[in-house]
């Protein structure tokens, strides 16, 4: 055990004055991880000091978002981002430093070791939450620039996938802004940050991530590279796509070694919704030249929520009773799994199935009550009810 002490806090209002690690687990890209004393945490003591003020500025800037995106605020995708960070000593050494929340090996797994067995509708939730956690990044003006499988996790029981090593990037509201990194080479890069050719049209911008953000997306519903037919992006990769559409790439056009795969990769696409193909498209021929032509997140969450069709949880129709001593809310769902309801601090969660009837405690005096409902496949949609 050795002991942090603490003299000086950024991105909380808390007080600590010691923090305990316990063992190291990794060396990081930013540094040492350390699991604290409780086994709930994790420390990252940073190589250089200007870490932690970067860190700091992506913490604030996170807080300050989630004030305006409250409903984001827990967002299972962002669990493992950094709560605060910190100065110090440790063994008389200065130290910087984050704290985030300890993924437990077991409950948590890497992404490349659980997607071959997902569900499809536990693939379109996966793609539905990147497409949240990027909007979210763009709300914040972050980039977060190091995708790579060892960042993504997924939760075991609830096929949450989950984001890890925040630290990299940056938060980019002018052209003098830079990430701490430009990562690593992963298969998520750009081809701005592979191809001398066009160096020209590299920036520290959103649209970095924005191409990462599909081509994790493909993989994750396909099981393949979107470029598998090019082995890797290289000069030849925008020759061909300067004459032929991607995903039109002849097989002549493939690479030996992968042109068996042709056929299992045109049925794969096959099964992709279609308004989210016309996306990959857009992004793979557009975006491969072009970045700011790359699409949105928002653009994403509007074509993965309207492929979700029946997916989507909607409250047909409710009704307020009051009788002896009791006051219930029965509400008609459709595409429900789950019902939260939340009034004046009484906050409650059902299973539901067409219909729900709660009974409301009785001394409970209010006009709204604000309902949320939860699909299948984890879509969900929040509304408020007015009680007459």
């Amino acid at each position: 055990m050795q002991e942090i002490i603490i003299d000086e806090l950024k991105g909380t209002g808390k007080k600590f004055e010691r923090i305990v690690i316990n063992r190291k687990l990794a060396d990081g890209g930013q540094g040492e991880i350390y699991l604290t004393g409780s086994g709930k945490h994790v420390v990252k003591i940073f190589k250089e000091p200007i870490i932690y003020e970067t860190t700091a500025e992506i913490i604030e800037s996170f807080n300050q978002t989630f004030l305006r995106m409250s409903d984001f605020e827990n967002h299972p995708s962002l669990q493992a981002r950094p709560l605060f960070c910190f100065a110090g000593r440790m063994g008389g050494q200065r130290v910087y430093g984050s704290v985030s929340v300890y993924l437990r090996p077991g409950q948590f797994v890497e992404i490349d070791q659980i997607v071959p067995v997902l569900k499809a509708g536990d693939r379109i939730k996966m793609c539905r939450q990147i497409a949240e956690v990027f909007e979210i990044f763009s709300v914040a003006s972050y980039v977060y620039v190091d995708l790579s499988d060892d960042n993504l996790f997924v939760n075991r029981l609830t096929k949450d996938i989950v984001f890890i090593d925040f630290e990299s990037g940056g938060i980019i509201r002018s052209s003098f802004a830079r990430t701490n990194t430009i990562g690593k080479a992963s298969g998520y890069e750009p081809p701005e940050l592979i191809l001398k050719s066009f160096a020209d049209k590299f920036k520290f911008w959103v649209y970095l991530d924005w191409w990462s953000m599909a081509v994790l997306m493909f993989q994750i519903l396909t099981g393949f590279h979107p470029f598998i037919m090019f082995g890797a992006i290289t000069e030849k990769t925008a020759e061909v796509l300067s004459r032929f559409q991607w995903p039109g790439v002849p097989v002549e056009e493939w690479r030996d070694g992968v042109s068996g795969y042709y056929n299992d990769f045109k049925a794969a696409i096959s099964k992709i919704p279609p308004g989210m193909l016309e996306l990959f498209k857009k992004t793979f021929n557009d975006g491969f030249f072009d970045p700011t032509r790359r699409v949105s997140p928002n653009q994403w969450l509007q074509a993965i929520i309207g492929n979700a069709g029946g997916y989507v949880p909607v409250l047909k129709n409710y009704r307020f009773l009051i009788g002896k001593n009791c006051k219930i809310l029965e509400l008609e769902c459709e595409n429900t799994k789950l019902v939260l309801i939340s009034v004046k601090g009484w906050v409650r969660t059902f299973p539901a199935f067409s219909r729900v009837r709660v009974q409301l405690p009785w001394n409970l005096n209010a006009n709204e009550v604000v309902v949320e409902l939860f699909s299948n496949d984890g879509v969900r949609k929040k509304q408020s009810i007015t009680l007459i």
